[in-house]
């Protein structure tokens, strides 16, 4: 389905992206509760990377706007996303905020909520969102 999802965002975007999966049947050791695939625009991964996160776990199929791993311009793109706030207030209340995909739990994309969570992804390192 990746292949398929990666050129309609591709097209619709005019944007060369790439398709990854989570290859998490590799990790015996503290495998996370779910899975998931990545569509973003470097071939070599998508960890570094602002990237659309595709998944599923326990309680919900998912998809997620992610900036894991450090990428690159952390605080940069916090920061502008803090100063931006009027771009997420649009959003009806289907939209939900995770400050971690490896696990279920998520938090209605309130205005605290979003700005508590990039908050955390400037303040500390390791944040997920």
């Amino acid at each position: 389905m990746g292949d398929t999802f990666i050129e309609r965002v591709n097209a619709h975007t005019d944007f060369e992206g790439e398709f990854h999966i989570a290859q998490h049947r590799r990790r015996s050791t503290n495998p996370p509760e779910s899975t998931w695939s990545a569509f973003n625009g470097n071939k070599r991964g998508y960890k570094k990377y602002p990237h659309i996160q595709l998944g599923i776990n326990t309680d919900h199929i998912f998809m997620f706007l992610s900036l894991i791993d450090n990428p690159k311009h952390e605080k940069g793109m916090g920061t502008y996303l803090l100063e931006n706030k009027k771009a997420f207030s649009h959003l009806s209340e289907d939209f939900y905020v995770s400050g971690d995909h490896t696990r279920p739990d998520i938090e209605p994309a309130s205005p605290d909520v979003i700005e508590k969570t990039l908050n955390l992804l400037i303040q500390v390192k390791k944040a997920n969102s």
